[in-house]
């Protein structure tokens, strides 16, 4: 969000975005639910597209930022793939 300000009037890309799901606390599905409203509010709409990290890592045990990491994680990546507002459709 540093560098939107910087270079306005140029379409955004979200190269990578994920969280891995903590054992202790699964709340990765939260997390998802929160960044589909994210992307709704004023100051990203500048975003065209966003990209998510669907792998483990290779430098951290049990890092596991794929989106099967649990059902619940898998449930709420589905709800924002179906949102409309992520349909790709020019408005």
């Amino acid at each position: 969000m540093n560098f939107a300000p910087e270079h306005p009037g140029i379409p955004l890309v979200m190269a990578e975005f994920g969280s891995a799901e903590d054992p202790a606390n699964p709340s990765k599905a939260n997390w998802i639910a929160d960044a589909q409203q994210m992307f709704k509010q004023s100051g990203y709409e500048r975003f065209e597209a966003a990209s998510y990290w669907n792998a483990t890592s290779h430098n951290y045990v049990n890092c596991d930022f794929k989106i099967t990491s649990s059902t619940n994680a898998l449930t709420a990546f589905k709800t924002m793939a179906n949102d409309p507002f992520y349909s790709g459709q020019v408005s």
